[in-house]
């Protein structure tokens, strides 16, 4: 992947994010307060087998500045929210985004339903 700095002259950093479980990632947001690093929204579909709601695999992990730089490319990026097949009810996300203040991130996952009835249209807040 590879990182844009949209709001400076900073040079664009080339990555390569660890894949796990079969998860792809489908969207990421930087942060630029607090924490820092990046958010990665990651999802697995597991096909028509399941009830409907029950087929998504999704995973928000948090990868550090220091896992992005390769400073620290030993340790895996951190799962901060997973919602599991059959456990959670969970549809289709395919983007997330941070609405950061002073006070800390208010984190955002959006779905749509790509015009099919087995689908919503969600925008959940995480926190």
């Amino acid at each position: 992947g590879m990182l844009f700095d949209l709001d400076s002259r900073a040079p664009t950093r080339r990555f390569i994010y660890p894949l796990a479980d079969g998860l792809q990632p489908t969207d990421a947001v930087r942060l630029r307060r607090g924490i820092g690093g990046v958010l990665i929204l990651e999802r697995k579909y597991l096909g028509r087998g399941y009830p409907l709601g029950q087929a998504m695999h999704i995973r928000v992990c948090h990868w550090t500045n220091a896992q992005i730089s390769g400073a620290d490319s030993d340790s895996a990026p951190r799962v901060l929210l997973e919602l599991l097949p059959n456990v959670h009810r969970a549809d289709n996300f395919e983007g997330i985004a941070a609405l950061e203040s002073e006070a800390g991130a208010r984190i955002f996952l959006v779905s749509d339903d790509n015009f099919s009835s087995r689908q919503q249209t969600l925008l959940w807040e995480l926190w």
